[in-house]
């Protein structure tokens, strides 16, 4: 029950938001697929956890509350050993059944499962080990180098186990040393109110960014007069509307926690 009133209210709650502006605005302005595509599409779409014509990063929250409910109805009641072997079973049973373009994004909860209940079953030790900052520097480059070495020895794996392998093995590797830079960087400059506030509301960034990134190129195009062409290798302009779209976010974020904190489940900022 918690884990719906935290992630399905949000999801039906942008659905709804973006589905009429699909169906005001999208649908008579939007690609060739927009224009194609009958009004009930979207929500079929929605109700299988998969949305594509309407605010595709949505996919994310129905995939994260299957997993959740995944972990917590099997993985909480038994042995942690045992947890964490079945737990990176998961992303090999892509190699037995094909699940592409199934509901709730099966193959991503699959795939990504194992961090999810590592992270759980370990929320204490994995707290402790920050907390000490022992050898961290020696942990941290040789995750890295661990990292690296599997990076270009298996570059091109032979068959499908042997790339979830690697896949396990290289993220696992390389999340260790980037979590101890964040926590150095933490450490140095404190807590940050701006880094807390939008990490706290990062469904609501997951929802607004990508319309947020339309509007922006858009209105570079009009004042250039160009097509979307005028974005190829111009990187620092792409680093510039990224910066620019993240700090958007904060109007979605203040109006949303002031005025409507209901879409997120919650009675008060």
């Amino acid at each position: 029950m918690h884990r719906s009133k935290q992630l399905l209210i949000p999801y039906c709650c942008f659905f709804i938001l973006f589905y009429a502006y699909w169906l005001i605005i999208g649908r008579r302005t939007g690609s060739p697929e927009d224009l194609a595509a009958p009004f009930y599409q979207p929500i079929f779409e929605y109700l299988r956890g998969t949305p594509r014509l309407v605010c595709i990063p949505l996919w994310f929250i129905p995939c994260l509350f299957v997993m959740q409910s995944t972990f917590f109805l099997i993985f909480k009641r038994i042995n942690r050993l045992w947890a964490v072997f079945i737990l990176f079973l998961f992303p090999f049973i892509a190699l037995f059944v094909n699940l592409d373009n199934t509901p709730f994004a099966l193959d991503s909860v699959c795939g990504r499962i194992p961090f999810y209940g590592i992270a759980s079953l370990y929320r204490k030790e994995i707290f402790d080990f920050f907390e000490q900052r022992k050898k961290h520097l020696f942990i941290a480059l040789n995750s890295l180098v661990i990292h690296i070495v599997f990076c270009f020895l298996f570059i091109t794996p032979a068959s499908n186990m042997q790339r979830i392998a690697i896949e396990l093995i290289g993220s696992f590797s390389i999340l260790l040393p980037v979590l101890i830079f964040i926590n150095w960087l933490s450490s140095y400059w404190g807590k940050q109110f701006w880094i807390t506030y939008m990490a706290s509301n990062a469904i609501v960034i997951l929802a607004f960014h990508t319309y947020s990134i339309i509007f922006i190129q858009k209105l570079i195009l009009w004042i250039f007069n160009d097509t979307i062409i005028f974005f190829e290798g111009k990187y620092t302009l792409k680093l510039i509307i990224a910066i620019v779209v993240m700090a958007s976010m904060i109007i979605p974020i203040w109006f949303i926690n002031k005025y409507t904190p209901f879409v997120l489940a919650r009675k008060h900022y």
